[in-house]
């Protein structure tokens, strides 16, 4: 568990992460974390993380950054937003 938080890191944590944005030649991490108790199961939180691009994926994630290619999690909510699923529970009057 991470410290009093009620959350934490699964063994599989690598595999859950998102690049979010650009600084400069640093790139911002997301890494979901998974609540610790069935209580706070619905939540969701993210660790940060701003680590310098590697060589390899510095082209690629300036291509994501400008909009060219692919994309970086800061823009998602702007670029799917039309697209997102959504839920909405009614209720029929007439079943009553």
């Amino acid at each position: 568990m991470l410290s009093n938080s009620g959350f934490q890191l699964s063994p599989d944590f690598l595999t859950r992460f998102s690049f979010h944005h650009l600084e400069g030649k640093r790139v911002a991490i997301r890494i979901s974390l998974s609540s610790a108790s069935t209580a706070t199961q619905s939540e969701h939180q993210q660790l940060g993380l701003l680590l310098p691009i590697p060589d390899s994926l510095s082209i690629r994630l300036h291509l994501a950054g400008n909009r060219r290619e692919g994309f970086l999690m800061s823009y998602a909510e702007r670029a799917f937003r039309e697209t997102a699923t959504t839920f909405t529970y009614s209720r029929n009057v007439a079943d009553r």
